[in-house]
């Protein structure tokens, strides 16, 4: 397992799926500005990840403009996924969200995994390659 960066921000979103959507463009932008040639994506968010693999979804207007961004951003990848992981495997984004809504900041990124986080990551990373 490999941790890059989490960051987390506020403010504008609608929805927790516009949040969400809006997540993984800021993920996406952030891996291109570092070269990154390989990302792996994973959301809770069902609706976007059965967008992304253009099966019908619920989305918002405001998501699906989003998503589509998302779409062009990852031909800049040699290789790029985004894939569904549910909620119960993914704590660690739970946690960050909690810590933004706590934070006085409007965003905030983490180049290293501080220390409220790192089991949660072990965790995670556990239950993901147990299923």
């Amino acid at each position: 397992m490999v941790f890059l960066s989490a960051g987390s921000s506020r403010g504008g979103e609608t929805s927790s799926e516009e949040a969400e959507c809006k997540g993984l463009l800021s993920a996406t932008r952030y891996d291109i500005q570092l070269k990154i040639e390989r990302l792996e994506l994973e959301t809770d968010c069902k609706a976007a990840a059965d967008f992304w693999k253009g099966t019908k979804a619920n989305l918002s207007w405001s998501s699906i403009e989003i998503m589509q961004e998302l779409k062009l951003l990852s031909l800049e990848f040699v290789f790029f996924s985004l894939s569904f992981c549910n909620r119960t495997g993914n704590q660690a984004a739970h946690l960050l969200a909690k810590n933004a809504t706590l934070s006085s900041l409007d965003a905030n990124t983490l180049y290293s995994p501080p220390s409220w986080l790192c089991n949660q990551l072990t965790l995670d990373h556990l239950f993901c390659t147990a299923n």
